[in-house]
């Protein structure tokens, strides 16, 4: 017998099934840009006439119908709906269309409007649509989908998807690495319309969508069970990835309102509520101690739609499946796909003998079965048949924060028996323990026995390392479970209480709100998410602080005063700067810690490295050790000087209690900044922490890996951070536009005249400036330009063909601010500025403010060209080292802004733009980047003209790129 799932159709005989044409069918409603590169990606993935596009436009605002009308042709055909008809009714139009025509009999690959096909997918999905001839439909995997068929993958840009898709979209391989097959696929019984191809005579059979659940949600549920309804078989193909954006198309809608509303409408329909039914208890079915070519027989119990068994036969292909279902709602649907029987009495019709090596049920079901059911139950199963109950309960656990487990051990002397029934012997449980600690996950033991006799009994087992420590002598473990909670800093959402007593569980999560009980049926559940878990702290470090926590906690307990205990302890303080070197042990800082996180941003890795490769970032992490052990890294700072910002102030809960956090907040000069609630301790200014003591021998200030990096800077407004996560292993500074505390926006410091000014004008010049314009800032004037050598510099030049400049009647000295459009010195625009209605950039103003401000500057109007020249020959002059620079200009395109701030631009733009374009031409290390050359249709164009989709961004990121592996071949070169 063959294996049915794991490599069925071999490459050459796609032959055969591949002259028969896809119809992609696709529904459009807006989202213009997600439309066009949903085609592109099709365009671009599948050979010439070997499929036909059909999409139906229901009613869209935003321009894509036109666009649209004028792209139908040879391989799009287009239907224009005069109102939003929904979804499915949409779909079923796009197919009606082809009868008649050469698609009448193409098989139909439903695709949303907001997916983008990647190479390999259409090809393998085909391939797995015909491997089987019941196999009525397949669906693939994504980034964003419902049915649980989504991955675990992210992406920072969406063209990273492309290469993914490359990688992931390959046929399954032996350990030998031969081919097995073209698709790798697991039976289910519902599949996501979002990316789902179907046998076109299935299609035509089920007669489409049910219009009744338009605009959408649900109707691919209930498309899959009509399928299903007529004997064939539903497959995922775990090989094939479509990328997703994710439901655009419902922006506007009640979601959670639509949601309900049909699913109840399911309900009423078919009878049963198919969320409860429709996905399969992986975990239950995974460890199943069975080899894959194994033969074997499964009986299930209350088998539902089947969806266990049918992953179990995608598992264990050699396995023979039955089920039985009560319901005959549900039993009509399961049995065409899945052998099922109304009872056990039917089913000993035609099994009249002991037959069955694994009995499925619900624990509570096989409990409350009367005994005679039962004997009748257990005569159609072998003598050494395997029982496995299915805990519903337990799949309900979310394991994703898990931090601490407690094992109730006092009755340590009982095994397992055959029904999975433990009273913990928590040695036997070794490689769990040693999992758990490798997550990141702590383990407690709970005993009422003599400390010492059960902390002898956990090293006698070897297992000992694995706990934090052994707490003795409680009166209930309720509040036992409480009293370690709240010693530890542990959220109880975060701990799972094991008892094989399911009074005391129940006793424990009512004293404990939101913990997590469970016996030892929840074990093979907790396996199977381990196997998948993330093994981030493999060194044990967040166990061995706590460990120290407990053995300072125990001698705190028997001291005296607070603060005489604190100096006893002797703390050591380090704080090391090489936090690239460290960045795994930051982010896994930062994702975790909560009761010392004072700014709560949970980063990425890659946002962090940006973070702490950023000239302006002063950032450090935290090493504590006292008497009592060696606590590792404890916390992290990140503090933007340039922005007088803090991205990150967090410590770890096992230093709570010794000052560490007030002493670092110190060192850092007592910075203001908005704390994010809950915290357990505040800062405060100056406080002094007398009784810990800074170990400058063993801090760490240079980061090795820092040399190595490629040094660039973005200057600019901040749209320019579009382009970050398209330049990645490097150093980016950025100077961007920024608001302070009190409000203000600085954006002056990205103008050529400030940025001359910077390095050219005493302090007392530019104080005067700021005396004479309270809406400018020191800000304004800072930069890391002449401060820093780097490789590449990137600076905008809209500040200076768009804000408003301004000369000092009696130094001649220069100031930017707003729009050249609206000038603050002329008095019929002081009402715009008097009442907000123009971009004041936070700032409030009076007649007095703009009376005494007119006295001494006037209106220059945008920058003159032969001042800009003179402020580039200065800065690229004067910055150190030799830089390739990138001067951005503005766009040429028209489009004209809500507040008439910058309307009228596109002239200006263009004179400039031809300006520094000549002057560039003159100088090797200059290049420039006109967005006009990237910009091709309107909606590449954001909420103005200076702000582009982040298509036209990650285009003009890549002339940086280019521009930096130039220059560092011309640094090889020498």
């Amino acid at each position: 017998m063959e294996n049915r799932f794991a490599g069925r159709l071999k490459k050459e005989d796609y032959d055969e099934i591949s002259s028969k044409k896809i119809l992609f069918v696709i529904v459009s409603y807006n989202s213009f840009h997600l439309m066009r590169e949903n085609i592109r990606s099709i365009r671009a993935t599948m050979p010439e006439g070997t499929y036909l596009i059909v999409v139906t436009d229901n009613a869209s605002t935003d321009g894509v119908r036109e666009w649209l009308a004028e792209d139908e042709g040879e391989d799009i055909w287009v239907i224009l709906n005069d109102e939003n008809v929904g979804f499915g009714p949409a779909c079923n139009q796009a197919v009606c269309v082809t009868a008649g025509t050469e698609y009448e009999n193409a098989d139909v690959f439903l695709l949303n409007n907001d997916t983008r096909l990647c190479e390999n997918a259409a090809y393998i999905c085909k391939s797995a649509l015909y491997s089987f001839d019941d196999v009525g439909a397949v669906g693939a995997v994504s980034n964003y989908a419902g049915n649980q068929q989504r991955i675990s993958v992210e992406f920072e840009k969406a063209e990273q998807f492309e290469a993914f898709g490359k990688l992931f979209n390959l046929p399954p391989v032996d350990e030998n690495g031969n081919i097995l097959g073209i698709a790798d696929v697991e039976e289910r019984c519902i599949l996501s319309g979002f990316a789902m191809m179907i046998r076109r005579e299935v299609w035509d059979a089920v007669g489409g969508f049910d219009d009744d659940f338009a605009p959408g949600y649900f109707e691919d549920t209930a498309l899959s069970c009509e399928i299903s309804r007529l004997g064939y078989r539903l497959f995922l193909v775990n090989n094939a990835f479509i990328y997703h954006a994710g439901s655009q198309s419902f922006a506007k809608t009640d979601f959670n309102a639509l949601l309900l509303s049909h699913q109840k409408l399911f309900v009423e329909k078919y009878g049963f509520d198919v969320l409860e039914l429709a996905y399969a208890n992986k975990v239950m079915v995974e460890n199943l101690a069975k080899d894959p070519g194994e033969e074997f027989k499964v009986l299930q119990y209350g088998s539902g739609l089947g969806a266990d068994l049918k992953y179990l036969r995608s598992m264990y292909p050699f396995a023979t499946v039955v089920g039985i279902e009560e319901r005959d709602e549900v039993k009509c649907i399961a049995e065409k796909t899945i052998p099922t029987f109304s009872s056990v009495s039917d089913l000993m019709e035609v099994v009249s003998e002991p037959f069955f090596d694994v009995l499925i049920i619900e624990e509570d079901e096989y409990d409350s079965m009367p005994h005679p059911n039962k004997q009748q139950l257990l005569s159609v199963c072998t003598g050494d048949v395997t029982v496995i109950f299915r805990n519903t309960e337990f799949c309900k656990l979310d394991f994703s924060n898990l931090s601490l487990v407690v094992w109730n051990a006092d009755r340590t002397g009982c095994d397992v028996d055959s029904f999975g029934t433990l009273a913990y012997t928590v040695g036997k449980h070794a490689d769990l323990l040693k999992d758990l600690a490798d997550c990141g996950v702590m383990n407690f033991v709970l005993s009422k026995i003599d400390k010492s006799s059960a902390w002898k009994e956990l090293e006698k087992e070897g297992v000992s390392e694995f706990f934090v420590s052994h707490v003795q002598g409680w009166k209930d473990e309720p509040g036992g479970v409480c009293e370690k909670l709240l010693r530890m800093g542990i959220k109880n959402e975060s701990v799972l209480y094991l008892d094989d007593d399911p009074e005391r569980r129940s006793e424990v999560k009512k004293a404990v709100t939101g913990i997590m009980t469970g016996n030892a049926l929840v074990l093979p559940y907790l396996r199977a998410i381990l196997k998948n878990c993330d093994k981030k702290d493999k060194d044990h470090i967040r166990l061995n602080q706590y460990k120290i926590m407990e053995r300072r906690a125990d001698e705190r307990a028997s001291y005296g005063g607070a603060e005489e205990f604190l100096y006893y302890s002797k703390t050591l303080v380090s704080i090391h700067k090489n936090c690239l070197e460290q960045i795994d042990r930051i982010a896994y800082l930062v994702a975790e810690t909560n009761r010392l996180n004072y700014t709560k941003n949970r980063d990425t890795k890659d946002r962090l490295i940006r973070l702490v490769t950023n000239d302006w970032n002063d950032c450090g992490y935290v090493c504590v050790s006292d008497r009592f052990g060696n606590y590792g890294m404890v916390g992290f700072y990140c503090y933007n000087r340039y922005e007088e910002r803090m991205e990150h102030f967090l410590f770890s809960d096992c230093v709570l209690g010794m000052g560490i956090e007030q002493y670092v907040y110190n060192k850092l000069g007592c910075p203001e900044f908005c704390y994010k609630d809950p915290v357990v301790t505040f800062l405060e200014q100056e406080k002094e922490v007398l009784w810990l003591t800074e170990d400058k021998k063993h801090e760490i200030i240079r980061d090795k890996l820092m040399g190595n990096r490629v040094r660039i800077l973005l200057k600019g407004p901040r749209d320019l951070s579009m382009m970050e996560p398209f330049i990645g292993g490097a150093n980016v500074t950025t100077e961007y536009d920024h608001a302070n505390d009190a409000g203000l926006i600085t954006a002056g410091q990205n103008h050529s005249c400030h940025i001359y000014q910077s390095a050219t004008m005493s302090e007392q010049e530019i104080q005067k400036i700021l005396d004479e314009a309270p809406f400018i800032t020191r800000a304004d004037f800072e930069t890391g330009l002449f401060r820093a050598s780097y490789h590449v510099i990137c600076y905008s030049l809209l500040p200076d063909f768009s804000a408003g400049l301004y000369r000092n009647k009696e130094t001649g000295t220069y100031i930017s601010f707003g729009s050249r459009n609206v000038s603050l010195t002329d008095p019929i625009n002081w009402p715009r500025w008097l009442e907000g209605t123009v971009n004041d950039q936070g700032f409030h103003f009076t007649e007095e403010i703009l009376k005494d401000f007119s006295e001494h500057w006037e209106f220059i109007g945008g920058t003159p060209p032969e001042l800009l020249l003179r402020n580039l020959d200065y800065m690229l002059g004067h910055v150190p080292g030799n830089p390739g620079v990138i001067l951005m200009l503005g766009n040429e395109m028209a489009f004209e802004s809500s507040d008439g701030m910058k309307d009228g631009f596109r002239d200006e733009y263009r004179r400039m733009n031809s300006v520094i374009t000549e002057y560039a031409k003159n100088r090797d290390d200059v290049t420039i980047i006109n967005p006009t050359d990237y910009i091709r249709v309107r909606s590449d164009i954001r909420d103005c003209a200076d702000h582009y989709s982040e298509d036209i961004y990650y285009e003009m990121s890549g002339m940086i790129v280019s521009v930096i592996n130039d220059r560092i071949a011309r640094a090889n070169k020498k």
